[in-house]
């Protein structure tokens, strides 16, 4: 597994993943986990908060590698992610997951960036503008991860 994040960080070592593939956990992913991929703490919290609200379960990463990490340690449901962080972009991850088996992940994008259909035709499943309306983003989750109700967060 480590290869396979060396790759990421560094994709000009890619070409040593085909002497060691690395299956990704694609299928093991958990129904209504959300992984929050922003810079902006203040951001991330607020949308922690009133997803966990909603019935779902959520991690959040703080810049592109992290959130890497955290996927390939366990998939999320749906990705919220932010374009402009530290580290590694967040369309850089987009790009990455594309071309590495997490085609059928969605990952909606939220950015203050004037063109949305770069994104788009880098992958995304949407694109959200920044600032953005909570119950707009409340709305395009539950299109793409409807909540089981009588669930609640924690239940298995």
């Amino acid at each position: 597994m480590k290869s396979m994040v060396y790759a990421a960080l560094y994709p000009q070592a890619e070409h040593r993943l085909l002497m060691q593939p690395v299956a990704p956990v694609k299928h093991m992913q958990t129904g209504n986990d959300i992984l929050i991929v922003d810079d902006e703490v203040a951001i991330a919290q607020l949308l922690a908060d009133v997803l966990h609200e909603e019935g779902y379960r959520i991690r959040v990463a703080h810049d592109g590698a992290s959130a890497l990490l955290e996927i390939i340690k366990r998939r999320p449901g749906l990705v919220l992610l932010d374009v402009a962080m530290p580290v590694m972009l967040g369309s850089d991850l987009l790009v990455y997951l594309r071309q590495h088996g997490f085609n059928d992940l969605p990952i909606i994008i939220m950015t203050a960036g004037l063109s949305p259909l770069i994104y788009l035709a880098q992958g995304a499943t949407e694109v959200l503008p920044k600032p953005f309306d909570v119950n707009k983003v409340v709305e395009k989750i539950a299109q793409y991860l409807p909540l089981e109700r009588g669930r609640a967060a924690g239940d298995e």
